[in-house]
């Protein structure tokens, strides 16, 4: 008469409980998900430190478009000021008495109205650097919004995986026993 271990295998008081090696066990399948919490927050620190550089990046952007605007600002008030006196000389050519104006009076008209010119020219460029560094603002604004979505994704992503992992180790079973004799019990002594 054959063992009962031999048909199947079991032998009884050792093969109690019986791990699967092609299954993931808890403590790996717990271990995968703390690795997932930790790549997911390592994203999300990524992700944190993009948006501040971003945030440097328009706040410099937003301090140059400042400079530029405070440049057409002065230019706007220099042509102001030119064209004042252009309409003073004019005025008080027509008189009464009307007269002509001097050679000196003349060149220094033609050297306001240069200065006028280039003034023009220059705000034109400043204007148009400003509003390319508006279109980057704006770029820059919807990127950062962007990059809040992913992280406010990655935050709710961080904490399901946690709730997750402390529900799976709330109801986690008990480690599986091996059942045997210790060294010491065997008769066999350790030495140091």
């Amino acid at each position: 008469q054959k063992q009962p271990y031999m048909i199947s295998g079991h032998r009884e008081n050792r093969d109690e409980s019986t791990v699967s090696l092609l299954e993931p066990t808890y403590q790996t399948q717990s271990e995968e998900i703390r690795i997932q919490i930790q790549n997911l927050e390592s994203s999300h620190v990524r992700l944190g430190s993009k948006l501040k550089r971003m945030v440097n990046d328009r706040e410099s952007l937003q301090d140059q478009s400042d400079v530029f605007h405070e440049r057409i600002q002065i230019i706007d008030d220099t042509m102001d000021e030119i064209d004042r006196v252009d309409k003073i000389l004019t005025k008080s050519l027509r008189g009464p008495p009307g007269r002509l104006p001097t050679l000196e009076e003349t060149e220094a008209r033609h050297k306001r109205k240069r200065k006028k010119h280039f003034l023009f020219r220059t705000q034109v460029e400043l204007e148009q650097k400003r509003e390319k560094i508006s279109e980057k603002l704006e770029i820059q604004k919807r990127s950062q919004r962007k990059i809040q979505d992913q992280m406010h994704r990655l935050e709710i992503e961080i904490d399901k995986k946690k709730l997750e992992l402390s529900q799976r180790e709330s109801v986690s079973k008990s480690l599986p026993m091996i059942v045997g004799q210790s060294l010491q019990r065997s008769g066999l002594k350790i030495r140091n």
